[in-house]
């Protein structure tokens, strides 16, 4: 990996520790700091289920256990995308 690529995605890269943490205080909300789709259609589905306690929960463990996933998921992509823009300058 060049050099710039490495800094570039070092620069850029989210942390799965405060992706974890978000993700524990806001529930579904938190994802945003991932992924936009996740916590648009965990939130959807936990204010769907709002009267009672167990659907809302069960979105806010979920959240929990896909933050790390899908923190790790777009550091990837942007690492993919860097690789591939300093290919074509």
């Amino acid at each position: 990996m060049s050099k710039l690529v490495k800094q570039l995605t070092q620069r850029h890269r989210k942390r799965q520790r405060t992706g974890l943490l978000l993700a524990a205080l806001l529930g579904p909300l938190g994802l945003v700091y991932s992924s936009w789709a996740a916590s648009l259609l965990l939130t959807i589905i936990a204010m769907a289920g709002g009267y009672s306690w167990t659907i809302p929960a069960v979105c806010w463990g979920f959240s929990l256990i896909i933050s790390p996933w899908l923190v790790l998921r777009r550091n990837r992509k942007l690492q993919d995308s860097i690789r591939a823009f300093t290919r074509l300058s």
